[in-house]
């Protein structure tokens, strides 16, 4: 059985000659840390983006909320109180999802 040389490190380069390009290195190499790839341009969200979030929060929150309360309301047979009380708590938590996420000034 041959032992052949030890493969080169696919994250360095061979020659010592050129310098290492910093992307090319692995993540695991303490020397030099790959730096994370920025968000391509077609990716940021545009206003129009941005406001499908907002509704869809603000929609899931009532929804969510006011599903549980419906469950709740059937299982203890309390009318449509817990139904009422759980939409208004979605919304409220819908709203403050989107205030944190979009209303604050940086």
């Amino acid at each position: 059985m041959t032992v052949g040389p030890p493969s080169p490190d696919p994250g360095h380069d061979a020659r010592p000659d050129r310098p290492v390009d910093p992307k090319r290195r692995l993540a695991r190499d303490p020397v030099a840390p790959v730096e994370p790839l920025g968000m391509h341009p077609s990716l940021k969200p545009t206003g129009e983006h941005i406001a499908y979030s907002a509704v869809g929060s603000l929609l899931g929150g009532l929804l969510v909320w006011g599903g549980i309360g419906m469950l709740l309301d059937r299982w203890l047979e309390t009318g449509r109180i817990l139904t009422v009380v759980g939409a208004v708590a979605g919304f409220c938590t819908g709203f403050a999802i989107v205030y944190v996420r979009f209303g604050r000034d940086d």
